[in-house]
């Protein structure tokens, strides 16, 4: 696994092992990168479910300002620092530890210019899929900038259209290999 674009492109990056981590593939992570990369520069990024940090680390190569990692895993915890120091930027990253779900509770509104999620795909919570539950609390706890973009990966079965929205909206969706990218902004 590698970065694959901007200063840090071709530099390696290492994945947690012996976890059920599935680090993001490298053509879900160009696509987004393509979608959004006029926004990235100088951009405040979440990254949810951050595995081994290539999301977030991939963003701070395309020139974001600093990225907020969001990871339970001590494994996954220890790799994302590993990479960043790998990478020499540490000082770009924060890295905070904990159930996604209530760290984000703790978080300040409207402060996210990209949002980034990977979570995993058939896990539950209540009765709801974590890409569901995600959803509805992106959107509930209003952390996306106004001009902010929201990035979502999914199975391709994950039903979406069944969480009520109220201040995102679906700009777009489409199939990655197996997976589906959604893009999320804010209603206008």
């Amino acid at each position: 696994m590698r970065i694959i674009g901007g200063t840090l492109r071709n530099r390696p990056l290492k994945a947690p092992k012996g976890l059920e981590v599935r680090p993001t593939a490298g053509a879900m992570r160009k696509t987004i990168f393509d979608i959004c990369q006029h926004d990235v520069e100088d951009a405040s990024v979440l990254d949810i479910f951050a595995g081994s940090g290539a999301l977030g680390l991939e963003a701070i190569s395309r020139g974001c300002a600093k990225v907020t990692s969001i990871e339970n895993a001590r494994p996954s915890i220890q790799c994302i620092r590993q990479n960043a120091k790998d990478l020499g930027v540490e000082k770009q990253l924060t890295i905070l530890q904990g159930d996604a779900f209530r760290t984000l509770e703790k978080l300040k509104s409207g402060r996210y210019d990209l949002i980034l999620a990977d979570p995993p795909y058939h896990k539950k919570i209540s009765g709801k899929l974590f890409a569901q539950v995600l959803l509805e609390l992106i959107d509930k706890l209003d952390l996306l900038s106004d001009d902010g973009l929201f990035f979502l990966e999914c199975d391709g079965k994950t039903p979406l259209d069944t969480v009520e929205l109220t201040q995102l909206h679906l700009k777009s969706s489409r199939r990655i290999g197996r997976s589906t990218l959604y893009q999320y902004e804010k209603s206008s």
